[in-house]
């Protein structure tokens, strides 16, 4: 039930596209999962991208699927996240 509730804060929680989710990934950069769609992306994938500490920048698209934060990154890695360590922000 906790793992439902949390799905629906990133689904139903963001409530307009200057808000994102964002945790650190394992190579020490930070992911960011937006609501802004991209044709690159299609239609039920939102734009996600991590950047790294050198500062390079990867997109990706993103989705919910079986309680995992799904991301498929253009550089073909695909990785699957848990809910637990992302943080709500906003643009200011």
């Amino acid at each position: 039930m906790r793992k439902l509730a949390i799905a629906l804060l990133f689904v139903c929680g963001i409530a307009s596209a200057d808000e994102y989710w964002t945790a650190k990934s394992e190579g020490g950069g930070d992911i960011y999962l937006t609501k802004e769609k991209a044709d690159a992306c299609g239609k039920n994938l939102a734009v996600a991208y991590v950047i790294k500490p050198d500062q390079s920048i990867v997109y990706g698209c993103w989705a919910i699927v079986n309680d995992k934060i799904h991301v498929r990154y253009n550089d073909g890695h695909r990785v699957a996240y848990d809910f637990l360590g992302w943080e709500r922000k906003s643009n200011p």
